[in-house]
């Protein structure tokens, strides 16, 4: 392990640099702080056991200067005039250790650094194991609201977000635009190429949905509020919060306009029909909402796909909805 000597006193530098070195260290020694800085730069350190006071600012500021950079080394603190108030502030950089000077036993100091060396390894330890628990929480958290194969939000999560834009907008006052989304002849083209193929569609979808599809142009992007999910099987839905009707219908139109652009089997070229609704207009809650958006995307399939339809009252009652979705 290599440790760095910092202090103005040769004889505490020599005493130290012996004791270490005997215990098999590789001991560097610097006279005041800014030689130490100089030589942290250079070397990367195990340990630095550093006296409090230097004429050019001693061990606290060259602690407070280390952890200011984010280094992450075992500091002690040597000092023979130790009070209260250096010892608090010495506890608030996270000093390693602290020793008194003179050394009733300088055996101690390589003791004192090895023991310091393998707490601050321990603490490193737990931060990356610390880290990798993060980490796999959030990839649990993501499992239990993405769909698996698009990594869209997933129906539950979608229903939760409704509802809670819902409640929001009562209390703000503001209008919610919902869009559901059906891919064309989705069916048939499972049927004629494979599921392989398929679910390549529908990463291509989800893709443009999220700006991830060179498809996509600057036309088309949803807002960072706004919410896309797997609605199920081929169907998708956005969430557009704070978006008037008329807004939904631009930002549906973009869409449609963009799906034919995406890259496909060279055989097919891929359209959607979009029903859309929004709050307050055509609906009071999560389940109009849906309701009402998804008798106007039937319609858009049954007056013949590829087209955006807005929902009417008059749909509630229309033959557009009779027979289920295809």
């Amino acid at each position: 392990m290599k440790v760095l000597v910092v202090d103005d006193d040769p004889s505490t530098l020599a005493m130290c640099e012996a004791a270490l070195d005997d215990a098999g260290f590789e001991v560097h020694v610097a006279g005041g702080a800014d030689s130490a800085l100089a030589l942290i730069d250079e070397v990367s350190f195990d340990a630095i056991l550093t006296d409090k006071n230097m004429p050019d600012g001693g061990g606290l500021g060259l602690l407070q200067t280390l952890r200011d950079r984010g280094d992450d080394i075992a500091i002690l603190l040597m000092t023979a005039f130790a009070n209260v108030e250096s010892v608090v502030k010495a506890l608030e950089l996270e000093v390693s250790d602290y020793l008194e000077k003179p050394f009733a036993d300088i055996s101690i100091v390589p003791r004192r650094v090895e023991r310091a060396v393998e707490a601050v390894k321990l603490r490193r330890e737990n931060h990356n194991l610390l880290a990798q628990l993060r980490e796999r929480n959030a990839e649990l958290e993501s499992l239990a609201v993405r769909d698996s194969l698009t990594k869209l939000y997933n129906h539950g999560f979608f229903q939760e977000s409704l509802r809670r834009e819902f409640a929001r907008a009562g209390r703000a006052g503001t209008e919610i635009g919902l869009i559901l989304i059906d891919l064309d002849n989705f069916k048939a083209i499972n049927d004629t190429f494979g599921h392989p193929v398929g679910d390549e569609v529908l990463l291509a979808f989800a893709g443009l949905l999220v700006g991830r599809s060179r498809a996509a142009d600057l036309s088309f992007r949803l807002a960072k509020k706004d919410i896309a999910a797997r609605y199920g099987g081929d169907e998708f839905a956005l969430i557009l919060p704070d978006t008037p009707k008329a807004g939904t219908l631009a930002k549906a139109e973009r869409l449609r306009a963009n799906v034919e652009k995406l890259e496909l089997n060279a055989e097919l070229t891929q359209t959607i029909s979009v029903g859309l609704a929004g709050f307050p207009d055509d609906a009071d809650s999560p389940r109009g909402l849906i309701e009402a958006a998804d008798r106007a995307m039937y319609a858009a399939k049954r007056r013949g796909r590829n087209r955006i339809v807005e929902f009417q009252p008059a749909l509630m009652a229309s033959s557009d909805n009779e027979g289920g979705h295809s």
